[in-house]
């Protein structure tokens, strides 16, 4: 018999005097310790515009051809925390045209 046991997430506030939150904590890779960035993607962007109205604006500022990305897309960023790894994608998400996630959000020069 094999019993399989996860641990449970740790929640993370920030902001001044942790206004922001709780999110759960991201567990892998380089963002390791930090919020989970599509829990709080979602957050900022259901208090400001439909996921459709987000596609909209971030592809034209992201793509090329200013084509929106899928409503699908914007989704899994915020399901699957399947954000950009690029920075300069991840800081327009933190714009105040965007979605204006706070000033205690800002990715940090990488």
């Amino acid at each position: 018999m094999t019993t399989v046991s996860t641990a449970a997430t740790t929640d993370i506030y920030w902001g001044v005097g942790g206004e922001y939150g709780p999110f759960p904590e991201q567990t892998e890779d380089e963002w390791k310790g930090w919020p989970n960035f599509g829990k709080v993607m979602r957050y900022f962007r259901e208090k400001k515009m439909t996921p459709i109205e987000f596609a909209e604006k971030y592809g034209q500022a992201t793509k090329t051809d200013r084509t929106p990305i899928s409503e699908r897309q914007v989704y899994r960023m915020e399901n699957n925390n399947e954000v950009p790894v690029d920075m300069n994608k991840r800081r327009f998400i933190n714009h105040p045209s965007a979605i204006a996630m706070g000033p205690s959000q800002n990715v940090p020069n990488a």
